[in-house]
C-alpha cells in the first residue's frame, strides 16, 4: 500500500529534484540570480500543488 503512494509522487519527487538541480546552478553563476530563480521555482511548484486535475473526481 505504501508503495503504492510512493510510486504516486515518484514524478513529483523529481520534478522537485529537478528544479533544486537548477536553482544550485544558479546560486553558483550569481547569488542575485540565484534568489530570482528560487522564487520562480516556488512559484511552479505552488501552481503545480494547487492544480486541480481533470480526472480527480468532486463529491458534489
Amino acid at each position: 500500500m505504501k508503495l503504492k503512494k510512493f510510486a504516486l509522487l515518484l514524478p513529483f519527487i523529481f520534478i522537485c529534484l529537478g528544479f533544486l538541480s537548477i536553482v544550485i546552478g544558479a546560486f553558483l553563476f550569481n547569488l542575485i540570480l540565484g534568489f530570482v530563480v528560487l522564487g520562480i521555482m516556488l512559484i511552479l511548484v505552488a501552481i503545480i500543488l494547487g492544480y486541480d486535475s481533470p480526472q480527480q473526481e468532486r463529491g458534489e
